[in-house]
């Protein structure tokens, strides 16, 4: 899988460095929000990852079904 470095930047915070949908690491770095852009291009758009819950990346991962109560 190949993304590109830009990233989607919430324009409603004063500060332009707040990402739309995942957040930087606590040390500032954006594995997390590449995996995500991965991710989603996987599925074909943000809104088809399922909005980030974690029994669709789970499900994802694994091939199995996955229930939660």
């Amino acid at each position: 899988m190949t993304v590109d470095d830009e990233m989607m930047f919430d324009s409603s915070h004063f500060y332009l460095d707040k990402l739309y949908f995942a957040n930087r690491g606590d040390n500032g770095n954006l594995w997390g929000p590449i995996l995500e852009k991965a991710f989603a291009k996987v599925k074909g758009s943000y809104a088809m990852a399922n909005g980030g819950y974690t029994v669709s990346g789970i499900r994802s991962l694994t091939g199995l079904p996955v229930f939660y109560y």
